[in-house]
């Protein structure tokens, strides 16, 4: 995940690439434009918490003919540091 930040409304835009493990013999790969927020948390060490999320347009292989979305969402959370 490669992502740009707005801060003062905590707006987060960029670009993801991964992997779908689920449900598949034949792993996909994705990529995919993703936006979101971040905002501040007050608990513990972690003093952020955002998430992203977008759908992607997943084509099978052979042999099987076709493309489906698929919903792709990331969280995380950042330390002080």
């Amino acid at each position: 995940i490669a992502l740009t930040v707005n801060a003062s409304p905590g707006e987060l835009h960029g670009q993801a690439q991964g992997t779908i493990l689920d449900g598949t013999q034949h792993p996909q790969t994705i990529s995919a434009k993703v936006s979101g927020a971040m905002h501040s948390t007050g608990v513990g060490s972690i003093v952020r918490a955002g998430g992203v999320s977008r759908e992607a347009g997943i084509s099978v292989t052979t042999p099987a003919i076709g493309t489906y979305l698929a919903q792709c969402s990331a969280s995380f959370g950042l330390d002080s540091n």
